[in-house]
C-alpha cells in the first residue's frame, strides 16, 4: 500500500498525548465549574455546605468530642486554662526519634494491680518506679540513674523501708561496691568534699586489718566518724585517725562480757590487757587493795593490815605460799617460797631414805631455807624414836654431793627426840641454826630421819605437817652482779 500523505494539522492533532492536549488543540473548553471562574449567586449546595462545616479551620482549630488520628505530628501541646489533659490507655510510651525509636518513658497500669507503673529506660517496669542508668554527661557519675535536689523522704509500713542493693544479678564490675554519701557545699576546693563509704569488704584491698565479707564504714578525707544523742545532743563517741575517743560511760552489762586490750585472742578475764595498765588510782574489790591517787607519792596499799587481821587468813586459798619483797624500779618480787608437807604412817618409818622437798633450782642457784614448822597432831601414840634427849629426830637441809642422796649432809634445822616423843598436840617453829652449816649450789632440799621409829609398832599413829620456808639465790644476779655502784669495798690487786 502506497503512502498517503495527511495535512500538518492533523499531523499534531494525532501526536497529542492526552484528550486534554488534544481537546486544547481543536479549541473545545472544559465546560465544568472551576474555583475561582463561578460568578454570581449559586442556589445552597446541601452536600457541599455539610463537607465544608465538617473542616477543621487551619488556624487555632476547636475540637467538640474524640478525635481518632493513627499519627499526631506536633511540636506543643497545651490544656485550656484551668483544665486537665487526660491520657486514657494502659500503657504511654515516649520515645526518641531514632529510626528504630527506643522507649525512653513508659507508664503502664496491669490488670490486677492496683498501682500504676513508671519505666525511665527500661520498657518493664517491676515497681512504681523503675529506673534505669548506665551513661555519663555533664559531670555526672558513673551509670547515674537518679539525682535528687533537695530533700527525699522514704516511708514505708513495712520492716524494711529501704533497700541499696549494689549488683542483683552477680554481674556488677567491682567487688567492692559501696554508697557514698558526700557533702560539698562548705568544700573550698574539689579534694576537700566530704565523703562516707558503707559497704561491704570484697576482694580488693581498701584498708589495712580488712576483715573479707565484714560490713564497713569509711569516712575519707582524715575526717571523724562521731556519734551523738541525747535530748540535748552531745557527741558520746568519735573515730579519729588516731583511735577512739568515748565521752560518759563505758559499760558492760553482761555478766559474761570481757574486754580485751592488745590481746590476739579472745580476752580470758573480765579486762585482759596485753601491756601496761596507767592510771590515777587502782581500786580492787573497794579498796581491799588499791593504789591510791596522792600528789607526792605512789604506793600499793590493802585494806586491813595493822589490825591483826592478817588479811582475814581463813580458808586454804587464803594461806601464804610466798612472801614478797621490793626489786630495782619498785617491781614486787617474791623473796621466799612457802611449802607445806604432810607426813603419816610409813612416811615416818622410811625416814631411812631421804625425801626430797624442793628440787635442785640449777647450776649456779642456791636453795636456802629460812625456817621450819612442824606441827604434831597427836593420835594415841607419839611413836619410839629410838634416843631420847637433844638427839635429832629429824633434819632439813643438803648433800654435798650432786647427786643429794650422798656425802655429807648439811642439816639447817631439825627436831630433837624429846619434842618428837611429846605425847600431846605440839608446833614448834625453828630458824638456822647458829653454826656453819655449806649450801653448794645446785642441790636439793632433802628430809633425812637420823633417829626415827624402825617399825610400824613405833610408829606415831598422828601425822606431822612440816611447812618449809625457802629462797632461792643464783651465784651472779643475787651476788657478783647486784652490787651497786660505789659498794664495793676495796681495790682489786
Amino acid at each position: 500500500m502506497s503512502n498517503i500523505k495527511v495535512s500538518s494539522d492533523i499531523d499534531t492533532f494525532l501526536r497529542k498525548s492526552t484528550k486534554e492536549e488534544a481537546a486544547t488543540f481543536l479549541g473545545l473548553e472544559d465546560t465544568k465549574a472551576q474555583w475561582g471562574q463561578i460568578t454570581g449567586t449559586l442556589t445552597t449546595q446541601s452536600d457541599l455546605a455539610s463537607a465544608l462545616n465538617s473542616k477543621a479551620d487551619t488556624s487555632n482549630p476547636t475540637f467538640i468530642g474524640n478525635v481518632t488520628a493513627p499519627t499526631l505530628t506536633t511540636s506543643e501541646v497545651q490544656a485550656i486554662a484551668g483544665e486537665a489533659i487526660e491520657y486514657d490507655s494502659k500503657e504511654h510510651r515516649f520515645r526518641d526519634e531514632d529510626e528504630q525509636p527506643n522507649n525512653l518513658l513508659v507508664i503502664k497500669k496491669e490488670d490486677g494491680i492496683p498501682i500504676g507503673k513508671v519505666g525511665i529506660n527500661h520498657t518493664d517496669p517491676k515497681v512504681a518506679l523503675h529506673v534505669v542508668g548506665g551513661h555519663v554527661s555533664a559531670g555526672g557519675m558513673t551509670d547515674e540513674a537518679l539525682r535528687v535536689v533537695g530533700s527525699a523522704l522514704f516511708t514505708s509500713d513495712n520492716a524494711t523501708a529501704l533497700v541499696v542493693a549494689m549488683d542483683t544479678d552477680n554481674t556488677a564490675s567491682t567487688s567492692d561496691p559501696i554508697i557514698k554519701l558526700k557533702r560539698d557545699e562548705r568544700a573550698s576546693a574539689t579534694g576537700d568534699v566530704e565523703e562516707m563509704n558503707l559497704g561491704f569488704v570484697g576482694s580488693d584491698s581498701l584498708y589495712a586489718d580488712q576483715t573479707s565479707d565484714s560490713a564497713y564504714l569509711q569516712v575519707e578525707k582524715d575526717q571523724f566518724f562521731e556519734i551523738a544523742t541525747g535530748t540535748v545532743p552531745k557527741r558520746r563517741l568519735q573515730v579519729n585517725t588516731s583511735g577512739v575517743d568515748i565521752k560518759g560511760d563505758l559499760t558492760l552489762a553482761d555478766s559474761a562480757s570481757s574486754v580485751g586490750i592488745r590481746t590476739t585472742s579472745a580476752p580470758t578475764a573480765a579486762l585482759d590487757v596485753n601491756g601496761t595498765i596507767k592510771g590515777n588510782e587502782i581500786n580492787i574489790d573497794n579498796k581491799g587493795f588499791f593504789v591510791p591517787e596522792n600528789a607526792s607519792a605512789r604506793y600499793l596499799q590493802a585494806a586491813d593490815y595493822g589490825i591483826g587481821g592478817f588479811s582475814d587468813l581463813t580458808g586454804t586459798d587464803n594461806q601464804p605460799k610466798s612472801t614478797a619483797s621490793f626489786g630495782k624500779e619498785g617491781k614486787i618480787l617474791e623473796r621466799s617460797l612457802i611449802r607445806t608437807y604432810r607426813l603419816t604412817g610409813t612416811g615416818f618409818t622410811g625416814l631411812g631414805t631421804p625425801v626430797e622437798l624442793v628440787p635442785a633450782a640449777g647450776s649456779g642457784k642456791f636453795i636456802v631455807p629460812l625456817g621450819m614448822t612442824v606441827l604434831n597432831k597427836f593420835n594415841t601414840r607419839a611413836g619410839e624414836w629410838g634416843t631420847t634427849g637433844s638427839a635429832p629426830s629429824v633434819q632439813v637441809g643438803t648433800f654435798q654431793n650432786i647427786n643429794n642422796s650422798s656425802g655429807t649432809f648439811s642439816p639447817w634445822m631439825y627436831i630433837p627426840v624429846s619434842t618428837a616423843e611429846t605425847a600431846s598436840d605440839w608446833l614448834v617453829h625453828k630458824q638456822s641454826r647458829n653454826i656453819d652449816n655449806k649450801i653448794f649450789p645446785n642441790r636439793a632440799l632433802m628430809l633425812r630421819g637420823v633417829n626415827y621409829p624402825s617399825s610400824e609398832a613405833d610408829a606415831p599413829l598422828g601425822s606431822w605437817y612440816l611447812q618449809v620456808e625457802y629462797m632461792i639465790l643464783d651465784e651472779s644476779d643475787s651476788f657478783s652482779t647486784n652490787v651497786a655502784t660505789g659498794d664495793t669495798i676495796g681495790t682489786a690487786f
